[in-house]
C-alpha cells in the first residue's frame, strides 16, 4: 500500500500510518442535530396541530391486574391522553373464516415524540389503543355496529417505531404507530370494560 501526493496518482512509499483526512466540512453531524431538534420539533408540532384530534389510551402496567402464568394483563388498566397526529386513511381487507365473516382495518398514525414529552405520557408501546374520528359519519359503525354518537375508530396499536432522524443520529422527531381493528374483536372492548 503507498501514499499519494497531492499532484500525481502514482503511489509512494509511507513512512507511518496514513493520517485520516479531515473533515474540511466543518459540520459535527451530532451536535448539529441535536442543535436543530427544537426547530424541528415546532415544525413536527405545527404539522401535527393541523391534523387529527387523538385519544391515546396508554396501557398501564401498574394498574392492571397481571396473569402469573401468561405474564400478560387480565384486568386491563388505561391512562388517556388527548394528542393531535396525522392519521393515515385504513385500508379495510374483507375475510371469510369458519365462524363467519370480518373486515380487517390497517393503518399508520405519527404523532410527533414532543407531543408525547408536553402531554407527561408514556412513549407509546404495543398494547395500546388510540381513538380518532369522532364524527357522525362513524356513528354507525365504529363500535360493534351500534349506532353510538360520537363514539369514534378505535384501534389497537400493534408497532411502533421512531422516524424523522436529522442527519441519520439517534434523535428522532415522529413516532410511527401501526394500528388495527378487527369486527370480531374491537379494540374498545378492552377499553370500555373498564
Amino acid at each position: 500500500m503507498g501514499c499519494y501526493d497531492d499532484f500525481s496518482l502514482k503511489p509512494e512509499p509511507c513512512s507511518g500510518p496514513v493520517k485520516p483526512e479531515p473533515n474540511n466540512s466543518g459540520l459535527n453531524t451530532t451536535q448539529t442535530a441535536k442543535d436543530e431538534l427544537p426547530l424541528l420539533d415546532s415544525v413536527a408540532m405545527e404539522t401535527a396541530s393541523q391534523g387529527t384530534p387523538i385519544e391515546y389510551y396508554s396501557l398501564s402496567i401498574e394498574g392492571s391486574t397481571i396473569d402469573p402464568l401468561y405474564i400478560e394483563p387480565i384486568n386491563r388498566a388505561f391512562t388517556l391522553f388527548n394528542l393531535m397526529g396525522v392519521v393515515e386513511w385504513p385500508d379495510s381487507t374483507p375475510e371469510m373464516l369458519e365462524g363467519g365473516a370480518r373486515t380487517r382495518f390497517q393503518n399508520t398514525i405519527t404523532i410527533p415524540r414532543r407531543a408525547f414529552e408536553l402531554a407527561g405520557a408514556p412513549a407509546p408501546s404495543e398494547g395500546d389503543a388510540v381513538r380518532f374520528w369522532m364524527t357522525p359519519f362513524f356513528d354507525d359503525f365504529s363500535v360493534d355496529g351500534a349506532n353510538v354518537p360520537n363514539a369514534g375508530f378505535y384501534f389497537d396499536v400493534i408497532d411502533v417505531d421512531d422516524d424523522g432522524h436529522p442527519y441519520d443520529g439517534p434523535e428522532f422527531i415522529w413516532f410511527k404507530l401501526s394500528c388495527k381493528r378487527t369486527t370480531d374483536f374491537t379494540p374498545e372492548r378492552r377499553i370500555l370494560d373498564e
